[in-house]
């Protein structure tokens, strides 16, 4: 009877080492999923695209479809920039067009955000649980240094 008293004063004692959960690193810092995961400036982000295509009267056109659609040709114009280039070529090219590199991922983001909004996607949470998923298809141990798609590793 004392061993039970003294193990149960043992594990209730504030001095007791207990282990937190075990979280994932790229898990979000809310244990929750929810639209407060989605850090301020992302928020801030999505309002300013969704406000920029609202006060313009644009999502009558934007249908699912056509908003998928003007993201591929976003991330043309991306590839577009790299088109011919290779190796330090591409990299001199890129920091010399470095604006034009960043407007062009910044409509790729636009799209991202107003598709992620009207569908009611948390991109922040979503984007951590596919890097979880990507981390179990890619072990760190088989997958380092090469290119081998999951299947493959």
């Amino acid at each position: 009877m004392a061993k039970k008293k003294l193990a149960r004063k043992v594990r209730s004692s504030p001095r007791a080492k207990r282990r937190p959960p075990q979280r994932h690193k790229y898990a979000s810092p809310q244990p929750a999923l929810s639209i407060d995961s989605t850090p301020q400036e992302l928020r801030d982000l999505t309002r300013l695209a969704v406000n920029f295509r609202d006060e313009r009267d644009w999502k009558q056109f934007h249908n699912p479809k056509d908003m998928a659609l003007s993201m591929a040709l976003e991330v043309a114009e991306v590839i577009e920039l790299m088109q011919w280039k290779n190796g330090d070529a591409l990299r001199q090219h890129l920091q010399a067009r470095r604006e034009d590199l960043g407007d062009e991922l910044s409509d790729v983001l636009y799209w991202v955000l107003t598709i992620a909004h009207d569908f009611g996607i948390d991109i922040a949470q979503a984007f951590r649980s596919k890097l979880i998923k990507s981390a179990a298809k890619y072990p760190i141990e088989k997958s380092r240094g090469r290119s081998s798609k999951y299947t493959e590793l």
